[in-house]
């Protein structure tokens, strides 16, 4: 089947964007027509689509090429071609920085930097890779998140997940992926009673995130209002899946695949990008 290359964000002014070939790899994946307004008046969806979500840097039941595409003011580098029979299955950015998550386990990092993506150790693979500006996060199988910087992490928690400058504990809490301490908004970090967090995405540039939780709704921070969190419920006989933090309004998506603005705003309409044929999983 053909494969469009969708956007890790929507918002990225003066960089390089860059696109990744992994069906859903970010939000954009399932982004269509804006619609003026939702039924209920209280935010704006898209129509459903018959993409699948993929939470942006994890794993999509998909695989590709990864392809750059946009004005060419950041990174020039593009991306080394896969060994055969290794594919890219996520991919993350950054102003001038992309990761790449690999069907082998590994990972690929290009920057202006000298940042380099930690050996594994045996038996251990990168599951999740999160782009900050000039260097990245990357999450292992066994729970522990290193960064291309070489920073020390000094967290003595396992993690699930890791977007910007948030990660996943294994509790289902929201915390910083170098110590493992509450994140902003730490009432809101700290889910209701009786609930846990199944997905978390932040921004890399400041404290702001959004994170999903297991009863359906969507919790935002916003590092403008960081002692308070917000709780936003998913329309009526669904549930939000997966979340979007970006430049604005962040975007979440239902279960039964319509993307909602948390203000209310229209949703945005994914660029058209260049189509591949579509590697088959095994």
């Amino acid at each position: 089947m053909p494969l469009r290359l969708p956007a890790r964000s929507l918002a990225r002014t003066t960089h390089r964007v860059w696109a990744a070939s992994v069906a859903g790899a970010a939000l954009a994946a399932s982004l269509a027509t804006p619609q003026a307004s939702a039924s209920d008046g209280a935010s704006a969806t898209s129509p459903p689509t018959t993409s699948h979500f993929v939470q942006a840097g994890t794993p999509g039941p998909l695989r590709g090429q990864v392809v750059p595409w946009g004005d060419g003011k950041g990174h020039q580098e593009d991306p080394d071609a896969l060994p055969a029979g290794v594919y890219a299955v996520a991919v993350s950015s950054s102003s001038d920085t992309l990761l790449v998550l690999r069907s082998d386990g590994q990972a690929d990092f290009y920057g202006s930097q000298t940042g380099k993506v930690p050996a594994l150790p045996d038996g251990v693979r990168y599951v999740a890779v999160s782009a900050y500006f000039r260097g990245g996060y990357l999450l292992r199988s066994d729970g522990v998140i290193v960064s291309t910087d070489g920073w020390p992490t000094t967290a003595t928690v396992t993690f699930t997940a890791v977007s910007g400058s948030v990660a996943l504990t294994s509790s289902g809490t929201i915390a910083r992926p170098d110590n493992g301490a509450t994140a902003d908004c730490s009432a809101g970090a700290v889910p209701a009673t009786g609930t846990v967090y199944t997905a978390v995405s932040g921004r890399s540039t400041n404290q702001s995130w959004s994170a999903v939780r297991s009863d359906g709704a969507v919790v935002s921070c916003d590092e403008l209002h960081p002692g308070t969190a917000t709780t936003t419920l998913p329309p009526a006989g669904t549930k939000f899946v997966g979340v979007e933090t970006r430049r604005g309004p962040a975007l979440a998506v239902t279960a039964d695949d319509r993307i909602v603005s948390l203000d209310g705003s229209a949703t945005p309409t994914v660029p058209a990008g260049p189509l591949l044929p579509c590697p088959p999983a095994s």
